[in-house]
C-alpha cells in the first residue's frame, strides 16, 4: 500500500531543506553502486575515481539486462556524532515523539523505529532497480525537488502505477512481510536538475 502526503512539512523547513542540499559540497556525496550479486560499491566525487566509475558504469548496464537488483545514484553516507547538517537534524525530526505519534496513528507500525535514512541524489542516467524491501516495516520518501515532470523520468513505479515526486509530499510505503516491488525509473537527460529526497525506513522496535 502506498500513500502521498502533500504538503507535509512547514514550507519554511522544507525550502531550507531543499536549499542545504543543492548546497551541499560534491565531495559530500558518494556514489552508490548495485550490479550482479555484489556488495554495494560507494565510490566518493573525486577525479582519482573518474575512470573507476566509467567501469562501474558497464557493469550495472550488464547487470541490469541480466535481471540482477541493480541501482546508480549518489547518496549521503554515515557522519560523525558531533555532525550538526541538515539531515542530522532531520533525522532528529523523524525519531521525535511528534512524527513517530504521527507514525502510529497512519500507518500499521506500533512502536515505530528508524533503521536507517539517508539523502538521495538522481542525477541524469541514475536509477533504481526493482526491489521488494523485504524484512522492513514501512518506506518513507520526503521529496524536496521541485518542478519535476513526468517526462524527467525517475518516477517511482508500484503495482503498475508510477508517481511523480512533488516536492514536500512524504510518500509512505507499508510494506507487506514479502516486501512490495518497486522501482525508480532512470533520469532523463532532458531533466533540467536532480531528484533529490531524503529516504529511509521504519520498522517495529
Amino acid at each position: 500500500m502506498i500513500k502521498i502526503y502533500e504538503d507535509f512539512l512547514p514550507q519554511e523547513l522544507a525550502e531550507k531543506i531543499h536549499n542545504d542540499i543543492y548546497k551541499t559540497p560534491e565531495n559530500w556525496w558518494s556514489t552508490a553502486y548495485k550490479y550482479q550479486d555484489q556488495n554495494t560499491k560507494y565510490i566518493n566525487n573525486t577525479l582519482e575515481s573518474k575512470n573507476s566509475k566509467i567501469q562501474l558504469d558497464k557493469k550495472v548496464r550488464l547487470s541490469l539486462q541480466q535481471g540482477y537488483f541493480t541501482y546508480r545514484f549518489n547518496r549521503s553516507t554515515k557522519h560523525v556524532a558531533s555532525c550538526g547538517c541538515y539531515e542530522c537534524g532531520f533525522n532528529t525530526y523523524l525519531d521525535g515523539d511528534n512524527f513517530k505519534n504521527w507514525l502510529k496513528q497512519n500507518t500499521h507500525l506500533n512502536n515505530p523505529e528508524r533503521s536507517e535514512s539517508f539523502t538521495s541524489v538522481y542525477d541524469r542516467g541514475d536509477f533504481l532497480g526493482t526491489h521488494t524491501d523485504t524484512q522492513r516495516g514501512i518506506a518513507f520518501v520526503f521529496n524536496f525537488t521541485k518542478n519535476w515532470k513526468p517526462e524527467y523520468g525517475g518516477m517511482l513505479h508500484v503495482d503498475g502505477k508510477f508517481y511523480c515526486p512533488k516536492f514536500n509530499s512524504l510518500t509512505i510505503m507499508e510494506l507487506p512481510e514479502g516486501g512490495l516491488p518497486h522501482f525508480v525509473s532512470e533520469v532523463s537527460s532532458l531533466a533540467t536538475t536532480q531528484r533529490v529526497a531524503i529516504s529511509g525506513w521504519f520498522n517495529e522496535s
